[in-house]
């Protein structure tokens, strides 16, 4: 039997999710060419789709001992340490995918999901970051970036206007991305700049009561020397709480004074 063709029908089976199949054509193969780097590394994968994690590591391991070259291999490795709950070697493995081949985004996308996942956030905004600054059209990994900042504690948080912002810019019609920049810049009380923002995610999706009472509260603070409270607008944006039936206690101490404002 030919080992080039059992390496491509086990890779047919693995395509077509016949993972049994695909293990019994990989043994066979492996059998016929225990050192050939290509059956190794798809005799691993498979291993890693069935859950014998343990199994796929040795083989993975087998054909990295081979070809130490081979960023895939890097890859599997993580995935498969990572499914065994290893942290640490999923992220050394993702690592030494990406230094032999840095311009992969979905490998530095995979170390940033896994930082996160194992709540190493500054390592994840790191990685959200290089991949912001490598490839200037991925946005994605800007929301990304800010959506853990965001969640920071302190004044960190405030770090997540910038990639929110640059996200906002890139992509005007992200509901997401548009509420999380009017949320993080009315916690930051930069009022000016929190009202339009909350104004934009508001066009793109009038049903959020909160955008409404970001906006609402904005709109009746004041920032020397141009910013100065619009309370004919707030009252509206309190109308609508009302209307939605969103209307809070916290909310009429500030309606109050938009009331004696206009009386």
């Amino acid at each position: 039997e030919n080992v080039d063709a059992l390496d491509l029908l086990a890779k047919v089976y693995v395509q077509q999710k016949n993972i049994p199949e695909a293990l019994n054509t990989y043994r066979k193969a492996t059998k016929l060419a225990p050192k050939n780097v290509s059956v190794a590394t798809g005799f691993g994968m498979a291993l890693l789709a069935a859950d014998s994690v343990d199994a796929a590591i040795i083989q993975l391991t087998r054909a990295k001992d081979l070809d130490g070259n081979n960023p895939d291999v890097y890859m599997a490795l993580g995935d498969a340490y990572s499914k065994q709950g290893v942290p640490i070697l999923a992220t050394g493995n993702y690592q030494k995918a990406i230094d032999l081949v840095p311009k992969n985004m979905q490998y530095r996308f995979k170390l940033a999901q896994t930082y996160e996942k194992n709540r190493q956030y500054a390592d994840a905004v790191n990685q959200y970051d290089s991949i912001a600054t490598i490839d200037t059209t991925n946005v994605d990994a800007l929301l990304e970036a800010g959506k853990i900042l965001i969640r920071a504690s302190g004044k960190q948080k405030f770090l997540a206007v910038r990639p929110l912002r640059n996200y906002v810019a890139k992509r005007p019609k992200s509901v997401e991305g548009a509420t999380l920049l009017a949320k993080i810049l009315y916690q930051g009380e930069d009022w000016p700049e929190a009202a339009k923002a909350a104004r934009h995610a508001l066009d793109l999706d009038s049903s959020n009561a909160d955008v409404w009472r970001e906006y609402a509260y904005s709109l009746t603070q004041s920032k020397p020397p141009d910013w100065k409270p619009d309370y004919k607008t707030a009252y509206y944006a309190y109308n609508k709480l009302q209307k939605m039936k969103q209307f809070k206690p916290e909310d009429w101490g500030p309606y109050g004074n938009v009331l004696m404002a206009l009386d």
